[in-house]
């Protein structure tokens, strides 16, 4: 078993005796920041913010979020802690909570991040709630614009594609000429009953 597996060193470097020993963390920027999901895609939106994951690996290999960096604060020795954070990308960090261990290994993330002057933005509590939307597969994009479309957008694509597959072959002019040809059969049973129903009218008419 690896040796950080089976550290046991103390939380922190203080005698602490109680919880409330244990958790007295001297203050340092963004300590009770709470962010919220909004906030969250925000910084990554904007400020390409970076998440940094507390819990064991184990832990980290069952479920986290997209490009999070797994950095177990309780079984890293210092040494190795230091070097792992100067090792993380100088943006915007975030630091996700799972649980009530995570959250307090979470605002002691913050503290060493603060200490090597790192830009510590907040706890993130609520992870289950961030989603990020996967485009479709490119067939499947193409599928729904086909279906979005309607007859006519379909009718008209069928016929310009014709019309271009036809300029290629036999020239501009020809492929005018028929354009022409088939707007007229195309309007033609319009035309067709427009006349019928102009000849029934003037029929009742004359009577």
């Amino acid at each position: 078993m690896e040796k950080w597996l089976v550290e046991s060193r103390p939380l922190t470097g203080l005698k602490a005796r109680t919880l409330d020993d244990l958790r007295a963390l001297p203050p340092y920027r963004n300590q009770g920041v709470l962010l919220n999901t909004a906030q969250v895609h925000d910084l990554v939106d904007t400020k390409a913010a970076v998440f940094v994951d507390v819990r064991y690996p184990g832990e980290f290999a069952t479920y986290h979020l997209a490009n999070a960096i797994n950095l177990p604060i309780r079984p890293t020795p210092t040494e190795q802690l230091k070097a792992r954070i100067a090792q993380l990308p100088h943006q915007p960090i975030i630091a996700v909570c799972y649980d009530r261990r995570s959250c307090f290994f979470g605002e002691v993330l913050g503290l060493e991040l603060d200490r090597a002057g790192y830009d510590y933005r907040g706890r993130y509590t609520v992870p289950d709630e961030y989603f990020i939307a996967t485009p479709p597969r490119p067939y499947i994009q193409q599928w729904l614009a086909q279906s979005r479309k309607s007859y006519f957008g379909k009718a008209s694509d069928l016929l310009a594609g014709s019309l271009t597959a036809i300029a290629g072959h036999l020239g501009l002019i020809i492929a005018i000429l028929l354009l022409a040809i088939a707007s007229r059969l195309a309007v033609l049973p319009i035309s067709i009953k427009a006349e019928r129903d102009q000849i029934v009218r003037a029929r009742y008419r004359t009577r």
